[in-house]
């Protein structure tokens, strides 16, 4: 065998591993795995668990599908879903893992929409969510500093984006390596969607346009 043959080898052996590893990574066992360990459950309930939690995932992609660039309505249907989540684990608790459940939850209640949506698509744990929730907020913060400002729109514009590029590596700094990678792919069909949306709304405003000089 010739280097050439060896390294085109090597090269196709590592995009294997990549896309195994890549596939391996499940946010619905990672959140099973740290309730399981959180509160305690049986094998049984938490099979039980990972069937409601697996449902919620698929509802909530049908719902990015259907309502793609509309968050608000996203957002909506996310705190909706949570809650019903939630009921359906809390029946399948014991008097004293209810009881630690309400502990996560009300921590959970602190956090802000985009924390709790994060938390749901990579699986965090809560230590993890307590961290991402400061960032965004210290983010949130900012933003609302710089919009404030006065200052040229271009310039706060830039300093927006770095802004929040700083952010996302400091999200990515709690994340595990499976996670970023969702994480990355995530935040790219949020801009994908936020495309879409800016250019149906400038559609929309051209069209108006039209029809009102006819």
């Amino acid at each position: 065998m010739n280097a050439l043959s060896r390294k085109v080898i090597l090269v196709a052996l590592g995009l294997i591993f990549f896309n195994c590893t890549a596939a391996e990574y499940d946010p619905v066992a990672n959140q099973v795995d740290y309730l399981k360990k959180e509160l305690k459950l049986s094998d049984e309930q938490a099979a039980h668990v990972k069937q409601i939690i697996s449902t919620a995932q698929q509802q909530a992609k049908e719902v990015r599908e259907l309502n793609r660039g509309n968050f608000q309505a996203m957002e909506e249907a996310g705190q909706e879903r949570r809650a019903q989540t939630d009921r359906q684990i809390e029946m399948l608790l014991e008097a004293d893992q209810k009881a630690k459940f309400e502990e996560i939850l009300a921590r959970r209640a602190e956090f802000d929409e985009r924390t709790l949506r994060l938390a749901d698509q990579l699986g965090l744990t809560d230590d993890q969510a307590e961290q991402i929730d400061r960032i965004h907020r210290e983010s949130r913060e900012k933003f609302e500093t710089m919009r404030e400002s006065g200052g040229d729109r271009r310039a706060i514009m830039q300093e927006m984006r770095k802004f929040r590029e700083e952010s996302d590596k400091k999200v990515e700094a709690v994340l595990s390596d499976e996670q970023i990678k969702l994480y990355r792919k995530l935040q790219e069909e949020r801009r994908d969607q936020m495309r879409e949306r800016g250019d149906r709304e400038g559609r929309g405003g051209r069209d108006g346009q039209r029809r009102r000089q006819w």
